[in-house]
């Protein structure tokens, strides 16, 4: 499998220093815009022609079926590369793995891939890491006090990605741990998950430069200070403290994917081809 693992400090830092940036711009933006509604309403109006025209050039290219839910949440995530990250690979021999996943099936009756083993180990292992399983929150460290873990899910014929998290995931046996994830995840390809819903239908209305700063804004206020946004279909710590992706059926040997800035984890899994 192939592991990234975020030096969550400096990156905090960053997202933290960009949220203090809008923060100053947007009191900026709305004393002038004060001011013109008291005194003079010229700037106003300019403003608010140029940021419509602005709207209808961006709107006018998510008519294409190129700019589906999914690459509009990428062109609002990804910028030029601005934190640093370890990017480590490791080769396992899985030849106990499969003996191991073989004997459950037949205890459990249940179809165990080595996509469960690896979230289920992930979890054993972080389990009592308080110097890893954390959260940055106003430039400061804080442990989490259980192990959830997110599975990344190709939703609409890989035009949407969902996440399915398993909560308390250290204290779960692997039978619960597959039920659940095969659950989750089966409700999210049948375009089932309210919470997904509610994700998928922001980001088709939104235009993608209105769609970062709410990203960023959302993945801070959820999965670093923990508090739930309902409205925006995140829970308290929505991708908890590892992501898992699977991206072996691609057949590539060699694969690091990239951590999403606003899901605020410290490890992403990667399990690639088996070979």
């Amino acid at each position: 499998s192939e592991m990234c693992i975020r030096d969550r400090v400096s990156t905090q830092s960053t997202w933290e220093i960009f949220l203090a940036m809008n923060v100053f711009f947007g009191i900026g933006i709305l004393t002038v815009l004060i001011y013109s509604f008291i005194y003079d309403g010229t700037y106003c109006k300019i403003y608010l022609i140029l940021l419509l025209g602005y709207i209808v050039l961006t709107q006018i290219g998510t008519l294409t079926r190129y700019n589906n839910k999914r690459k509009k949440c990428n062109i609002a995530t990804w910028n030029g590369p601005n934190d640093p990250q370890i990017l480590l690979t490791h080769e396992w021999d899985i030849t106990n793995a499969e003996i191991y996943l073989e004997k459950k099936r037949k205890e459990t009756n249940l179809p165990l891939t080595l996509t469960h083993l690896v979230g289920f180990c992930a979890a054993r292992g972080l389990s009592g890491q308080k110097d890893l399983n954390g959260r940055l929150s106003f430039g400061n460290y804080y442990p989490k006090e259980q192990v959830d873990i997110s599975f990344l899910v190709a939703c609409e014929n890989g035009k949407d990605l969902g996440a399915c998290k398993i909560e308390n995931a250290d204290h779960k046996e692997i039978g619960t741990f597959c039920e659940e994830l095969n659950k989750s995840s089966k409700r999210l390809r049948n375009l089932r998950d309210d919470d997904q819903k509610k994700r998928g239908f922001s980001l088709s209305l939104l235009p993608t430069f209105i769609i970062e700063p709410i990203l960023y804004a959302a993945g801070y206020i959820s999965c670093s200070i923990g508090i739930p946004l309902p409205m925006c279909g995140l829970n308290k710590y929505a991708f908890g403290s590892i992501i898992v992706t699977s991206v072996g059926m691609l057949g590539y040997e060699h694969v690091f994917a990239p951590i999403p800035p606003f899901t605020n984890v410290p490890l992403l899994l990667s399990l690639i081809h088996i070979s």
